[in-house]
């Protein structure tokens, strides 16, 4: 289970960048830098992560890292429209799927699912992010 939690925080944050997003009407959030994230299963397994995310519209990609479990890294891509970010974490053959709001202009919660890959058990729960 806990192999799965961190599989689940690579989803949720991604990105290796540090250049200025771009705006557009469809969104006034802006994702871009890096964020430290933290994933709580539905069984109150937890893990911690950070990811770097890149914003180009209403485009987002990343990286994610995250220390042990069954997945150290992996890349997240996702659109953004309004307040909400859906986004695809991939590692290997191990994916999860985020629905993320903005809580505050540094500040991204919501959900994460995340079906069984690997050595990763499948599960669900919230995932936090807080802006660096």
């Amino acid at each position: 289970m806990r192999r799965f939690f961190l599989a689940l925080l690579l989803v949720a944050c991604s990105g290796g960048s540090s250049s200025t997003s771009t705006s557009t009407a469809a969104t006034d959030v802006d994702v871009t830098g890096r964020w430290n994230g933290t994933l709580t299963s539905s069984v109150g397994l937890g893990a911690s992560f950070t990811a770097d995310l890149e914003q180009n519209g209403t485009s987002v990609s990343g990286s994610v890292r995250v220390a042990g479990g069954c997945v150290g890294g992996g890349k997240i891509t996702g659109t953004l429209a309004g307040d909400r970010l859906d986004a695809s974490f991939e590692a290997g053959d191990v994916t999860a799927t985020l629905t993320l709001t903005e809580s505050s202009a540094n500040q991204l919660d919501g959900t994460f699912t995340m079906p069984a890959a690997g050595a990763c058990d499948a599960q669900q729960g919230s995932v936090s992010l807080v802006r660096r």
